[in-house]
């Protein structure tokens, strides 16, 4: 999932840069750059009382435990030649 977030980033960017080079009365040339920076954050447990209370079966079952989702995020940085 990693790669394809990268993969879409790198598009993302080339065309971004395909267009501020026509504006210019430009063309891209050889790429002279790239980095990439990306949310690399793991999920954390949410600790609460019924987390440390082994002795209090009830407020362990009765924790809800809410539906969740994961975003995958890739930042690039990618330098041109212009020609």
């Amino acid at each position: 999932m990693k790669a394809q977030a990268r993969e879409i980033a790198i598009e993302k960017a080339k065309a971004k840069a395909e267009v501020l080079a026509k504006n210019l009365g430009m063309s891209l040339g050889r790429m002279t750059a790239f980095s990439e920076d990306g949310a690399y954050g793991y999920p954390t447990p949410m600790l609460t009382k019924a987390n440390y209370d082994m002795g209090n079966a009830v407020a362990q079952e009765s924790m809800p435990i809410p539906a969740g989702e994961q975003e995958i995020v890739s930042n690039v940085t990618i330098s041109y030649e212009l020609r």
